[in-house]
């Protein structure tokens, strides 16, 4: 009697059957479905982090441009602007600006600038200005990117804060 392991049809034929090359198929088709699905949702986490490093910069940005208009001596007024990061950085500088980057990837953002009066409790009426700076390349709370930023407030920003509160 011959003990040998070999791979025969019921026929003796050695080989597969269409059952064990069916199954072969079956296994790697399914492997391959979760990898490209692995490989898709990485590309998507790249893709956000992509965007949420651009909003970051140009938020940086238009921060750094207020700190250079408060170094100059320019207030900022109580306020809300939108507009595209060129335009709010022109707003802010008093100058026709680019900012950097590609056009084609910058022009897919657009910001929210809101100047409001800040006051710190337990600090009498000392008011600071709150800049919110909101990028935003989407139209949900996943695709945006907020900062915040306090200022101090000049004297007659104050008096005009507490005037309208006094009306």
């Amino acid at each position: 009697m011959n003990n040998q392991a070999s791979l025969t049809d019921p026929r003796g034929e050695p080989g597969f059957t269409m059952m064990e090359l069916t199954l072969a198929i079956v296994i790697l088709a399914s492997a391959l479905v979760v990898l490209l699905g692995l490989q898709s949702s990485v590309i998507s986490r790249t893709v956000d982090d992509t965007q949420r490093k651009h909003a970051m910069m140009y938020a940086r940005q238009i921060l750094s441009a207020v700190e250079a208009r408060e170094s100059r001596g320019l207030t900022l007024e109580i306020q809300q602007e939108s507009g595209s990061v060129d335009e709010i950085l022109s707003l802010l500088l008093e100058t026709t600006t680019r900012s950097g980057g590609d056009p084609d990837i910058r022009d897919r953002y657009q910001v929210d600038l809101i100047v409001e009066p800040w006051s710190v409790p337990g600090l009498g009426e000392q008011i600071l200005k709150r800049v919110v700076v909101i990028v935003f390349w989407g139209s949900s709370q996943q695709e945006q990117l907020s900062v915040f930023f306090l200022i101090p407030a000049e004297e007659s920003d104050e008096e005009a804060y507490i005037d309208d509160e006094t009306e």
